[in-house]
Parts: C-alpha cells; structure tokens; sequence
C-alpha cells in the first residue's frame, strides 16, 4: 500500500513556504496534513503553491519522506509550470511520463515551450510540438523555432506560425530564424497582413536574399 503524504508546519517553514501559504496551512491542519494524492487537492482548492510544494518535495525530500503520492497530487494539480519543473529537476526514480502528459493537457503555450527547449532527451516527446502547435501562440511558435533543437523542431511549426497571421511574429521570423527554417512562405504571410510597420521593418532589417520574398509582383 502506498505512504500517504504527510506534511506539516515545519515541512512549509524549512521549504521557505511564502507567508500566506504557512498561515492558510496552520489555521486549515493546526495538526498537520495527512492523506492521498485525491485528499491532498481536494483539501486545497486553487491553491498553486500546493503545486509548488509537491513540485519541490519530490526533488527535495528523502527516500523516507518521498512518496509517489506527491507524484500525483502534482498531477491532480494541473499546475503548467510546476508539472514543467518536476520534469526538468525530479530524479529518474520519482519521475514518470504521466507528469508530462499533464503538462501537454494543460495546453500552456509557454511551459510547452520551455519543454521542448530545456527538458532532456529522455524525457521530451514529439507530443510536446504538436501541443504547442495546436495552442497557435505565435509568439511561443516563433521561439520554439528560433531555439529548438533540428531534432525538436518541426516544418509543422513554422506552419503554425504562418496561420496565425501574426505580423509581428512573422517579422521577427523572417529576421533571426536560421536559413533551414526560413521559407518563402513567411513573407507572403507578413504581406498578406497588410501591416504596414511589419512590412516597412521587414524591407529595413531582413537580409537582402529575404528582401526578394516581400517583392510584390503584378
């Protein structure tokens, strides 16, 4: 049978638990929190730093006090950036796919690009791209070409980007994306905007083989 999670005062207070936290926490369990994954986020309705403190108990705490209980309360939480966290830092032994499966539901553009940028090779998946692609945040699409890995990166993104119609994403696109993820396609996008100032950038700051692309011909 699984150790339930048991948390107390001195457990927020050594975790430098932010005042609000430690106060709500003491008038809710003046005796201390004990209980499974379902009771410990039902018993703290909207509360993100709940996400943070089984984010930080999972890398922190010893073999004795861990158990996979934190795991998934953390997931219970549907917290982005601590699910992001928890995959970036956790130990192999506590880790496991289904943090980031929860990550990709949450559908947060920003964490799913901080993913596919910083997480390792073991624990990224292709499924991150495809999340961050259906969100159509143009300004993460734009960055996730921009610092990708070639081996992260897919045409499907710079796609992505083109639908959204973003002129200013697709400037800055079109300025600092790499020639093998440059295409032509980028500047018919921009001048399909119709936005001046994008347009005007574009023709002062774009390498000239990239100018030729923004040439209307009638």
């Amino acid at each position: 049978m699984t150790k339930p999670i048991t948390v107390t005062h001195g457990d927020l207070v050594a975790m430098k638990a932010c005042k609000d936290a430690i106060e709500w926490f003491d008038k809710r369990f003046p005796q201390g929190f004990k209980g499974t994954a379902s009771q410990s986020v039902k018993a703290c309705p909207g509360k993100d730093w709940f996400a943070w403190f089984c984010c930080y108990a999972g890398r922190c705490w010893s073999n004795a006090r861990y158990t996979p209980e934190i795991a998934k309360a953390l997931i219970k939480t549907g917290d982005a950036c601590w699910l992001y966290y928890a995959c970036l830092d956790w130990k192999g032994d506590r880790y496991t796919p289904e943090i980031a499966k929860a990550l990709i539901k949450t559908g947060d553009a920003c964490w799913l690009y901080e993913a596919g940028h910083f997480w390792s090779g073991k624990r990224y998946t292709p499924a991150i791209a495809k999340a961050l692609i259906k969100t159509g945040g143009a300004y993460w699409l734009y960055h996730a070409g921009l610092d990708w890995t070639d081996e992260r990166y897919t045409p499907a993104i710079t796609k992505a980007l083109i639908k959204t119609g973003d002129a200013c994403w697709l400037y800055r696109a079109g300025r600092d994306w790499s020639d093998a993820r440059y295409t032509p396609a980028i500047a018919k996008a921009l001048i399909k905007t119709g936005g001046a100032c994008w347009l005007y950038h574009a023709g002062f700051d774009w390498k000239d083989e990239r100018k030729k692309d923004l040439e209307v011909t009638e």
